[in-house]
C-alpha cells in the first residue's frame, strides 16, 4: 500500500491509495461502496463488515471531496480521495 498526498493545480488535494494487488473486476468496482459488500473472491475467507468503503466515501462527501476509483485486472487498484 502506498499513500499519496498530492496538491492539485486548481486549488485542492487528492489522496492516493495505491496497490499492486489483483485488482477488481466490473462488478466489484460497481458494488465497492455498497453498504455490507465484501468483494466477489470466493477463494479466500474474508472478514470485516462490509462497511468500511461505504463510511469511507460518505465522509469524503461530507468534507466537500469525492472519490474515484481506477483498476486494472493483475495490476492493482488507485482510490483517490479529491478535496477542491
Amino acid at each position: 500500500m502506498i499513500i499519496e498526498l498530492i496538491e492539485l493545480p486548481e486549488k485542492g488535494w487528492r489522496i492516493d491509495f495505491s496497490d499492486n494487488g489483483q485488482g477488481m473486476d466490473q462488478q466489484t468496482i460497481a458494488r465497492l461502496f455498497d453498504r455490507y459488500y465484501r468483494g466477489t473472491n470466493t477463494d479466500s475467507s474474508i472478514e470485516g463488515s462490509g462497511l468500511g468503503m461505504a463510511i469511507t466515501k460518505e465522509l469524503v462527501q461530507a468534507m466537500g471531496g469525492r472519490i474515484n476509483v481506477s483498476t486494472q485486472m493483475g495490476e492493482g487498484t488507485v482510490i483517490s480521495a479529491l478535496f477542491y
